[in-house]
């Protein structure tokens, strides 16, 4: 995968940004799909965003949604740090 595959650009607030992209997941229940997003100047800050389907990104501010992405990041923490074992 190229660099530039893990960059979505949009703008928040006037400003242009530039986020790497964590991971995505679809939640089919409500057919949905969300990206986990940080700067790279603060990787460690995780933004929820929802792409639309028309393709525009929203951040997320409802508290369910925002706790099922904070499993699927523990979870996705988790799958990372058992993969360390094993290497």
């Amino acid at each position: 995968m190229n660099e530039k595959d893990n960059v979505i650009k949009f703008e928040i607030n006037g400003e242009e940004k530039e986020f790497n992209i964590l991971f995505s997941y679809h939640l089919d229940d409500i057919d949905r799909d969300f990206f986990l997003l940080y700067l790279d100047e603060n990787p460690d800050d995780v933004f929820v965003f929802e792409c639309l389907k028309d393709g525009t990104m929203i951040e997320v501010k409802e508290e369910n949604l925002l706790k099922i992405a904070q499993d699927m990041l523990e979870t996705y923490d988790s799958d990372l740090s058992d993969l360390d074992k094993v290497i």
